[in-house]
């Protein structure tokens, strides 16, 4: 028996590395990002007009100055304006870019306009920069926003492409197995005994792999029968990327997911022996080679030498730690 803090450390020292692709932006909810994603610029790149009204230079209204002309009007998509005098303002829209010489906003509902002039309701009081976002508040250029392994969310799409990013990498989705064993298992709809229990574990895992937007997920059930529990999972192992099992692993004699793991893995093994894609790396000590012997077709190296053999930067690399071979390591302890 391990403690969850136990088994959670050794789920991520065997996590596997899934393929990647690139694919549309619009079309990435539910992906695993694979890539870090920067601020194009400054979010937002401008002080933006967040309601419609007139800008003004706030230390006019502090000489109780409520009427302003109206210098010019400001859309949104306009190129930046500025306030030639600072008794006057400028109608603007939401969205448009704060005109130069102002610092406040007054909304369109505060104001009466009439013979191009906008006259403010009395006793109004007003905060510099009030209704305005203003530029790098939400992000500074080259800024991270968001970092791989972050799972795509509806709201993400909008920041991605505020960055620029019609395009991103993403995780291909895992193909996820998800075995339950046991005799005394039935599924929902189907006749049960008294001796018997629903299947529900399995189903629920599936369920809830869905809810998190993991889609290549399927359960499937095999009885206690060693033979047709290895042939399946030998089966699941080559056509998946993850493979959970609900149960099966207890001390009961008709447990044998354990021992049929360990076959697997050591048939796994044998069969990648006999090809040209892996090196098999021993680094045990020479007195342990002469004690238990050697793999055939294994190259010996001393682990006090392995980051310099291992490293291609290194004048003292070795092509047998070619990164395009699959690499078998091991020592006196596995």
């Amino acid at each position: 028996m391990i403690s969850p803090a136990q088994a959670k450390k050794l789920i991520a020292a065997n996590l596997i590395k899934i393929k990647n692709q690139k694919i549309n932006t619009n079309t990435s909810i539910g992906y695993t990002l694979n890539e870090t994603i920067y601020a194009e610029r400054d979010q937002p790149p401008f002080d933006r007009v967040t309601m419609d009204g007139i800008a003004i230079n706030s230390r006019t209204f502090k000489n109780n100055n409520y009427e302003f002309n109206i210098e010019s009007v400001h859309f949104a998509g306009d190129s930046k304006k500025t306030l030639k005098n600072k008794y006057c303002c400028i109608e603007v829209m939401t969205g448009s870019v704060l005109p130069e010489g102002t610092d406040c906003v007054i909304p369109i509902e505060r104001l009466t306009i009439k013979n191009n002039i906008a006259c403010l309701e009395a006793n109004y009081e007003l905060k510099k920069w009030q209704f305005i976002h203003r530029q790098g508040s939400d992000h500074k250029k080259g800024e991270k926003v968001l970092q791989p392994g972050h799972k795509i969310a509806p709201i993400d799409i909008a920041l991605i492409l505020s960055c620029g990013k019609d395009k991103i990498n993403v995780n291909d989705e895992p193909s996820i197995r998800v075995i339950s064993t046991g005799c005394e298992l039935i599924p929902a709809g189907k006749k049960i005994q008294p001796h018997q229990i629903r299947m529900s574990n399995g189903p629920s895992i599936v369920a809830m792999l869905n809810e998190q937007n993991y889609k290549n997920c399927m359960h499937h059930h095999l009885v206690d029968d060693r033979k047709i529990q290895k042939r399946n999972i030998k089966k699941y192992l080559t056509q998946s990327n993850i493979l959970i099992l609900s149960g099966g692993i207890s001390m009961d004699k008709a447990d044998f997911i354990p021992k049929i793991l360990d076959e697997l893995n050591v048939e796994e093994v044998k069969a990648m022996l006999n090809s040209n894609d892996i090196n098999i790396i021993d680094l045990r000590d020479t007195s342990e080679l002469i004690e238990n012997g050697i793999i055939p077709g294994s190259i010996h190296t001393s682990r006090g030498h392995l980051e310099f053999f291992a490293d291609p930067e290194c004048e003292y690399y070795k092509d047998f730690f070619d990164k395009n071979k699959n690499l078998i390591v091991y020592c006196h302890s596995g």
